[in-house]
């Protein structure tokens, strides 16, 4: 969720930092359905291919390519791109944790965690993402310095139980 709540709250630096209009602007918006939708329709294939470990792995290192290239804020398009590349990795995880906590017993409270964690994140990542860009007089990119490094510190948490 702290990915996808930061896309308002930075579009006012994005317009600002790119001298773009809020008609072109507005594409990071979508963007991220684009990805999602190909995870989607992708999701079983990865995972009869790959397993679980695959679904974990390449949506991780989707959103660390994503956030990294963003972090260095390259020309708009790329950002745009980017920005669907995260729409993908979310898509692969949410798919693959939804469909790993719906076996569980009494999977709809587990699901409602996995619901109210994402809901927590995107509360809060305006808040995060505007603090950053705004108060410290970092740049926009900045919030997505701390991204890669949380999802660097997931994917290296997740590769040591996975290896267990």
């Amino acid at each position: 969720g702290l990915n996808d709540g930061a896309y308002g709250a930075l579009l006012p630096y994005l317009k600002t930092y790119y001298t773009l209009s809020y008609t072109v602007v507005s594409p990071i918006f979508l963007s991220p359905l684009v990805g999602y939708t190909i995870a989607a329709l992708l999701n079983s294939t990865v995972h009869i291919r790959f397993g679980q470990r695959g679904i974990a792995v390449l949506g991780t290192c989707s959103h660390i390519a994503a956030y990294a290239v963003i972090s260095a804020h390259p020309p708009y398009p790329a950002v745009v791109v980017m920005y669907a590349g995260a729409g993908f990795g979310y898509g692969l995880i949410d798919g693959g944790w939804n469909a790993w906590t719906g076996n569980l017993k009494d999977a709809s409270v587990v699901q409602g965690f996995l619901s109210a964690s994402y809901s927590l994140g995107a509360t809060i990542s305006p808040m995060v993402a505007t603090s950053i860009s705004e108060k410290q007089h970092w740049g926009w990119y900045t919030f997505y310095w701390f991204m890669v490094s949380m999802e660097w510190q997931r994917f290296l948490g997740g590769s040591r139980v996975l290896s267990r």
